[in-house]
């Protein structure tokens, strides 16, 4: 069902979200809060003042995630609280002790929302978004907190009423919007193979888009942000979804460093480095059909493009058997 949200102009959706915010947020007792925003993509984050301290509030926009799986991501992240060598938010629980804060949707067509949506409220934490950087050190870091939440989660049990989603395949079980183009169908079918063949050996929590717009330095320390895409699947997959990112800085150094991170090699993770690639232009096509699934118009405006460059970069690998991001023709 179409949702009134994804036919506005940009400028249209954010006045609508502003009015959405004050109501939300009394969920949590934080009336009388000023609020801007900071971020709109695929949620929209807002940086919340109040006289109790500042909160990050999300909106998740996009997320197709069920009530118990939304949960699920509160409970995954407040376990990691103890975590001594990462940090994540502290979650701010509503006045009734429920983990978020629920937008409630309008059946009715045309209507703003027509699901429902539970939106996160998280204390703000101090630190610097980590960005584009060649560091090797920095790169070394994003893989070492990586193989960190892969142990924790390994020792992890979600408490009853609470999970993730299980990766149903590499598109993340979402509807096919793609052309229909032989080489992303065959690439995602080999995709699946493998998700099928690791399946069956280890699988657990994943953050599943771990990369430096993610992870905050804060002094000596990693803060991991934005668990909203996390799902339960092989831990291959979620290395597979960081190197995606890191590839684009175009320095074999950098993937070396978060290799190190990791401390483990492919083989280890039970895969080769040749399917690596194939992972690489997997995560490809997944944000591709994905883009084309949004409601947030500056994500609907360059899905044309984006969708044209994964095609051309997806034909790329199948001759050469490397993902390369600076393909564009």
């Amino acid at each position: 069902m179409s949702e009134g949200f994804a036919v506005r102009s940009q400028r249209s959706q954010i006045l609508s979200l502003r009015q959405l915010v004050p109501d939300l947020l009394a969920q949590a007792g934080l009336e009388g809060s000023t609020f801007r925003l900071v971020n709109l993509g695929f949620n929209a984050v807002f940086r919340v003042c109040h006289s109790s301290g500042d909160y990050a509030f999300r909106i998740p926009l996009n997320s197709r995630r069920t009530p118990e799986q939304a949960a699920g991501e509160v409970a995954w992240i407040e376990s990691l609280a103890n975590e001594p060598a990462i940090h994540v938010p502290k979650i701010k629980r509503m006045l009734d002790g429920s983990p978020l804060a629920w937008l409630r949707g309008d059946p009715t067509p045309g209507s703003l929302f027509t699901r429902d949506r539970g939106c996160l409220i998280m204390h703000w934490h101090p630190g610097r978004i980590m960005g584009e950087t060649r560091s090797a050190l920095a790169h070394q870091r994003l893989g070492s907190a990586l193989s960190v939440l892969h142990r924790q989660a390994e020792q992890f049990s979600f408490p009853q009423g609470t999970s993730r989603p299980v990766l149903k395949d590499v598109l993340d079980g979402l509807p096919w919007r793609l052309p229909d183009d032989a080489e992303l169908t065959d690439t995602v079918e080999q995709g699946n193979r493998v998700l099928e063949r690791l399946r069956p050996q280890t699988s657990y929590p994943v953050h599943f888009d771990l990369h430096h717009w993610n992870v905050m330095q804060w002094g000596q320390a990693l803060v991991v942000l934005d668990f909203d895409d996390s799902v339960i699947a092989p831990p291959a997959f979620d290395v597979a979804q960081s190197l995606f990112y890191i590839r684009r800085n175009e320095s074999d150094a950098c993937e070396r460093s978060f290799w190190n991170g990791i401390g483990k090699t492919p083989a280890e993770l039970g895969v080769t480095e040749a399917e690596i690639e194939l992972l690489l232009a997997c995560r490809a096509i997944l944000l591709a059909n994905d883009l084309l699934l949004n409601v947030t118009a500056d994500l609907i405006a360059m899905a044309p493009a984006y969708v044209e460059r994964t095609q051309k970069r997806v034909k790329a690998f199948c001759q050469t058997g490397r993902y390369d991001p600076s393909v564009e023709k």
